[in-house]
């Protein structure tokens, strides 16, 4: 089992892949509420994954990235 990141309030690498790419169509707030955590974590996480993923691209993150 994966090992939970403290800056996402131990979400775990999966959860936050999941979450990036959000296949399932989910809204913000819905992802929030299956994980346990704030929008903001959301937020977060989505904007990390991206930039890691298109480190030259600042525009805003797709809601489906699939």
């Amino acid at each position: 089992m994966t090992k939970g990141n403290p800056r996402f309030m131990n979400l775990t690498a999966n959860q936050v892949r999941d979450i990036y790419l959000n296949r399932s169509g989910l809204t913000l707030r819905q992802m929030a509420r299956k994980y346990g955590v704030t929008e903001r974590i959301i937020n977060a996480a989505r904007l990390e994954q991206h930039r890691r993923r298109h480190p030259g691209s600042r525009g805003r993150v797709p809601a489906v990235v699939a």
